[in-house]
């Protein structure tokens, strides 16, 4: 498993952090880190970014 920083695809816009491919654990908005399951971070946008947990395998 490995750790990145990735930009919010435009599929991924509008939805929840859970609906996503990958694991989010963090939503970066601004200069402001929050955790997934923070109300602020409960739809993303298209200029957030996501840290995410990948499967290497």
């Amino acid at each position: 498993m490995s750790g990145l920083c990735r930009p919010v695809t435009r599929a991924e816009a509008g939805h929840g952090p859970r609906e996503c491919e990958d694991l989010v654990v963090a939503v970066v908005r601004g200069r402001r880190v929050l955790n997934y399951n923070e109300p602020k971070a409960a739809v993303l946008q298209l200029t957030d970014r996501v840290i995410v947990i990948k499967s290497t395998a």
